[in-house]
């Protein structure tokens, strides 16, 4: 389960899956507002925050290109 997501930047939102079964695969949908930035590479960090035991905190590095 993914209890919450933080970012790096206001520019992002999140829809996160209702649950995800131990083992199995979910979902994470991150929209990025890009209005106003300048052409080329933009990157974002995404905290993931479950109830893994594991991997309680995950890190993600979102790059896009802007045209």
């Amino acid at each position: 389960m993914i209890y919450k997501a933080d970012c790096d930047t206001r520019r992002a939102s999140f829809k996160l899956p209702q649950s995800i079964a131990a083992g199995k695969s979910g979902k994470l949908v991150v929209e990025f507002d890009t209005k106003g930035l300048e052409k080329g590479e933009a990157t974002i960090m995404i905290n993931l925050t479950t109830n893994s035991p594991v991997r309680p905190l995950v890190a993600l590095c979102v790059t896009g290109f802007l045209n």
